[in-house]
Formats: structure tokens, C-alpha cells, sequence
């Protein structure tokens, strides 16, 4: 379900409804709390950053950088 709404977020973020993704990645990080694990989020900084917030964008990208190289 997590990975159908960040696909579905991309989607909408291409068609410039920001507003709309930014929903659905909300979605995606309530899920990830309920069932006590991470959100998927490899749309959240693209949203971060069509939002104009370039420190928060940064941020996530570094992070999920780290994370995914960390077993490398």
C-alpha cells in the first residue's frame, strides 16, 4: 500500500498537484506508524522540494543517501 501511494504522490506531482502528493505521503507515513515501521518516502523530497523548502529537501536526500548505501 505504502509503495502504491508514493507511485500514485509521483504521479500527481508531475501533473503539478503538489498539495495533492503531499497527501498521499502523509498517508503513507501514518500507515508506516501504525504498523511501526519506516515510510516509504522516495517522493517525500521531491515534494519537500517543489514545496520551495530547500534545507528539508537536502535533508532527506542526504538521509535516505546514508540509508541506502549504509550496507555498501
Amino acid at each position: 500500500m505504502q509503495y502504491a501511494l508514493n507511485f500514485l504522490a509521483w504521479t500527481h506531482l508531475d501533473a503539478g498537484e503538489v498539495a495533492m502528493a503531499a497527501r498521499l505521503l502523509d498517508e503513507d507515513r501514518l500507515i508506516a506508524e501504525a504498523a511501526v515501521t519506516s515510510p516509504v518516502g522516495f517522493c517525500k523530497v521531491l515534494v519537500v522540494a517543489w514545496q520551495g523548502e530547500e534545507r528539508t529537501a537536502v535533508e532527506l536526500l542526504e538521509t535516505t543517501t546514508r540509508l541506502a548505501t549504509a550496507g555498501l
